[in-house]
């Protein structure tokens, strides 16, 4: 056993959900590994050939040899790569996707995370500007691991103490791997400090459907829409497979 599977031993040990410990198994069973040490061996057989041109230069070699040791190098490049890049995913699947729960207040962001985290993680309040830290919370979503933020809610207000929690929501939604902005479906428009922080990746949660059959109205239509109701338990199924399906298509 190598070091790559040693720790992926480790990594198979501590895996809460089903994609960690697909991740874990591949590692163990030596494809990175095998994957590695074919690299190294073209690596070491094109470092054979451009030895040989230079110390003996006055023999005649294969022309097509130099083209040949270029060639083999561009794809152990290619590869690594690919490699660098399969590995950011992967320590995202080891540690957890980032996502960041932001929008109006009182849109019913803390009930959101609750509900998903099956537990009272955050406290719910009809007051407005009740969530003013950031509250994370480590879920396993449909196999996926995840850490959900609720912060606090987007909208003008004086207080330094709910200013900061702002500030502070706007950071996590720009560092999050997946933003969940959230609306009260109930009103007729989205506020526009929360229009600012929309763009074409996150996903448009409009919350409180039940209550409305008019959604506010909205120019993001490139954006996945869901419409939800925390309260009554409505459609959180179809909103767990979008979370899905977008994190299975990124690309970090």
């Amino acid at each position: 056993m190598d070091l790559v599977e040693a720790e992926s031993m480790g990594d198979l040990i501590h895996a809460e959900t089903e994609l960690q410990r697909q991740q874990a198994i591949k590692l163990i069973q030596g494809n990175a590994s095998n994957h590695y040490n074919f690299l190294r061996e073209k690596l070491v057989k094109s470092l054979s050939y451009i030895e040989a041109k230079i110390d003996f230069a006055e023999d005649d070699l294969p022309e097509n040899v130099l083209k040949e040791v270029q060639a083999s190098i561009k794809q152990v490049h290619k590869d690594i790569k690919q490699i660098l890049e399969d590995q950011k995913i992967g320590e995202k699947i080891r540690d957890g996707f980032r996502i960041s729960i932001i929008g109006d207040v009182n849109a019913g962001k803390s009930s959101l995370l609750n509900l998903l985290s099956k537990r009272e993680a955050a406290i719910v309040s009809e007051q407005e500007g009740t969530t003013r830290d950031v509250i994370e919370t480590y879920l396993n979503i449909d196999g996926y691991p995840v850490i959900l933020a609720d912060t606090a809610g987007i909208r003008k207000v004086k207080n330094k103490v709910e200013k900061e929690g702002i500030k502070k929501a706007i950071k996590k939604a720009k560092d999050a791997d997946l933003t969940l902005v959230m609306v009260d479906a109930s009103k007729k428009t989205i506020n526009k400090d929360l229009k600012k922080l929309i763009n074409e990746d996150c996903i448009l949660v409009f919350n409180k459907s039940d209550l409305s059959k008019k959604p506010p109205k909205n120019e993001f239509k490139k954006n996945n829409q869901i419409f939800i109701s925390v309260k009554k338990n409505k459609n959180i199924d179809s909103l767990i497979k979008t979370i899905k399906e977008k994190l299975s298509k990124k690309n970090f």
